[in-house]
């Protein structure tokens, strides 16, 4: 468990410096329209229960294709960056899992699964009771299709076939999605299908109804999910042949010491950098040239570079 507070504490220190400028205007926009949405889907809470799990279908097909066709999904924490640790893909996926629940999209997926509570609010105390599991549960179902459908596809891509193939069934399913009133038609279908509350998506809401074998179902699949993402981390930082470098700096000759706030500790590391024949920025990219242009069968794994006048 502390590998996955580790990973969810750099995940939140390495989004708040992240956000700044046009990076944080666009997921502040972002941001604004998901929770409209979410407040949207918590309102069908109070209007129909099958509105409320057409909703979460939304939501879970939102999960999975949105990443896919976006380039890869949140990637702030890659798992390379942690293969030097030697740890078990199960822990490392658990650890990458927890911090997934870190950023803007969980959050507000987390708020319009709130509509599992107003449910079971209305239904009994027990039933409330059970939402909350039944939140988390789904929300880490939502995380894993996501995780594991970007994996599949980063996969597939690695080989001209499987481009190919994974082209088609995303048009396919463009198609399918923008053409879906056409299936109701031909079938004969009014309002919301039945089939919506079993997919993985409406679990979640039946739980809260009293379906007690869907909080059962929701637990196996995440399991299920996080073993199969857990498989495909392997296969990802394995069969790549991925090398990962550490680069270790002493003191550069750059502008970091001019962004120190704190006059006292501005003013220190300006003396130290004076004592010293600093490391000039092409001293660095030197050595993370070495690094990356050795044979395929070399990998050079951490990289000490300190000036030479550089006592600690």
């Amino acid at each position: 468990m502390a590998v996955a507070l580790t990973m969810a504490q750099m995940k939140l220190a390495m989004l708040r410096h992240a956000f700044h400028g046009t990076r944080a205007q666009t997921a502040g926009t972002g941001a604004a329209l998901g929770v409209l949405f979410a407040a949207g889907t918590v309102y069908l809470a109070f209007v129909s229960p099958d509105l409320l799990a057409a909703g979460y279908a939304v939501w879970l097909l939102g999960w999975m294709l949105g990443p896919v066709f976006m380039g890869g999904g949140d990637e702030t924490l890659r798992p390379e960056y942690f293969s030097l640790l030697g740890l078990p893909p199960r822990r490392l996926a658990t650890g990458l899992l927890v911090a997934a629940f870190v950023g803007v999209a969980p959050l507000v997926s987390l708020t319009a699964l709130l509509g599992l509570l107003v449910t079971g609010a209305r239904l009994g105390a027990v039933n409330a009771l059970v939402a909350v599991p039944a939140m988390v549960l789904q929300l880490a179902v939502f995380v894993l299709l996501s995780k594991v459908g970007v994996a599949v596809v980063g996969l597939a891509l690695r080989s001209r076939l499987g481009a190919i193939v994974s082209g088609l069934l995303n048009g396919a399913v463009l198609a399918a999605l923008g053409q879906i009133w056409v299936f109701f038609w031909a079938f004969g279908q009014t309002g919301v299908p039945t089939a919506v509350w079993y997919l993985p998506s409406g679990w979640g809401l039946l739980a809260v109804q009293g379906h007690w074998w869907a909080p059962a179902a929701l637990a196996v699949l995440v399991l299920l999910l996080l073993g199969l993402w857990a498989a495909l981390l392997t296969r990802r930082m394995g069969a790549g042949g991925v090398r990962v470098v550490i680069v270790e700096p002493g003191f550069v000759a750059t502008e970091l010491a001019d962004h120190i706030t704190d006059p006292t500790m501005q003013a220190a590391a300006q003396n130290i950098a004076a004592s010293m024949r600093t490391l000039q920025p092409e001293d660095i990219a030197n050595a993370v040239v070495y690094a990356v242009t050795q044979p395929e069968h070399v990998a050079v794994n951490e990289i000490l570079i300190r000036p030479t006048d550089q006592t600690r």
